[in-house]
């Protein structure tokens, strides 16, 4: 599966001139990749990935998944392309662990929502690779907000479509979960073969933890391995004031401490 993003130019239309978030993004990503969005507040992450989701139009330019414009696609052939989960919050939390994410099945059940054997077994799986299966019976609201959003990734990975596609799956998480997340979405992305891409204000992490990066900032977009991108000064000009700056060596971000 080969996600290609040509000229994309993302945005809002609007009834006088169309605002640009951003411009000329282009790169192509395959299955097994992990590819995280980065960027400051306000760039454009979450409107690049709804774009990406197919749920609001770009400005210019296309999506496309093994070359197929995904513009073309109807609902339900999207819906078994690309899952996504977004920092929205969900209808209801009065369903069950189980029940949540059972709804990831949707795109293959019947008019009536039944489901088959071959659901409950990709249910089963999902439960049991996320450690979940304590805590399937257990009603939603009563998760903490790390139980809750490992459950709302497994409800896109039910929907077992070749592309998940996740804002901001870290945020409300300590430093321990955070990492933990992050390594479970790279195991299911090089053990299932998906693409999993997602937004994230956790970049020191994304650069240790990533196959590949998406750098949006003002002048557009950077998309390579984090050690390409770190070779040729991308990440440094996403913080161009002199507060923050990129060490190459610890290939981390940091910044100078008070007087």
């Amino acid at each position: 599966m080969q996600l290609t993003l040509e000229s994309l130019s993302i945005g809002y239309l609007q009834k006088h001139e169309d605002l640009v978030v951003c411009d000329g993004i282009q790169f192509s990503s395959s299955a097994g990749d992990l590819v995280g969005v980065i960027g400051s507040n306000g760039i454009g992450k979450s409107t690049f990935l709804r774009t990406l989701a197919g749920l609001q139009p770009p400005l210019k330019g296309s999506v496309s998944l093994d070359g197929q414009n995904i513009a073309g696609l109807s609902p339900k052939d999207l819906s078994r392309k690309i899952s996504v989960v977004l920092t929205d919050p969900i209808a209801t939390k009065n369903l069950t662990v189980r029940e949540l994410i059972s709804l990831g099945r949707q795109p293959y059940t019947n008019w009536l929502g039944t489901l088959s054997r071959e659901d409950l077994t990709k249910i089963d799986q999902v439960l049991s690779m996320l450690q979940l299966e304590d805590i399937q019976k257990r009603i939603c609201y009563e998760l903490s907000d790390g139980q809750l959003q490992r459950v709302m990734i497994g409800r896109a990975l039910a929907q077992d479509t070749p592309v998940i596609i996740l804002d901001e799956p870290t945020m409300h998480l300590d430093l321990v979960h955070k990492v933990q997340l992050l390594k479970i979405l790279g195991s299911i992305a090089s053990e299932l073969h998906k693409l999993i891409i997602f937004s994230t204000h956790e970049i020191n992490l994304a650069i240790q933890l990533c196959s590949h990066l998406l750098v949006m900032n003002k002048n557009g977009a950077s998309f390579g391995s984090p050690d390409a991108l770190i070779q040729n000064d991308s990440l440094q000009q996403l913080f161009p004031d002199k507060e923050v700056f990129f060490d190459q060596k610890s290939k981390s971000f940091t910044f100078e401490a008070a007087p």
